[in-house]
């Protein structure tokens, strides 16, 4: 998302859902950095306590088009965290791939 839209959408009180959910801006924000850099967002108990989630953006042409993603018993998760994060990067590149064909 072009940072001008993030502004707007972040310009409003972070709710908070569980005691893991970020609510400190600035914080936030630096997540959002390592987000992007790593292409891949996890949400770690912040909106239901023992759900974990993972995404990644699809894109096409380079533009943000779509996003796969996964929720998961925290104790799975615990588990299998790297073949899950390697499964949905996989997904992403396929689905990248399919949207610029």
């Amino acid at each position: 998302m072009r940072p001008p839209r993030l502004r707007d959408m972040l310009s409003g009180p972070l709710e908070s859902h569980t005691v893991h959910t970020v609510t400190d801006r600035p914080e936030l924000e630096a997540q959002l950095i390592e987000i992007r850099a790593a292409g891949v967002a996890y949400e770690i108990e912040e909106h239901n306590l023992g759900i974990v989630g993972v995404a990644a953006v699809v894109n096409d042409a380079g533009e943000p088009a779509a996003s796969i993603s996964l929720a998961v018993p925290t104790e799975r998760w615990n588990r299998r965290r790297d073949e899950l994060t390697a499964g949905i990067l996989a997904a992403r590149a396929q689905a990248t791939r399919l949207l610029s064909a």
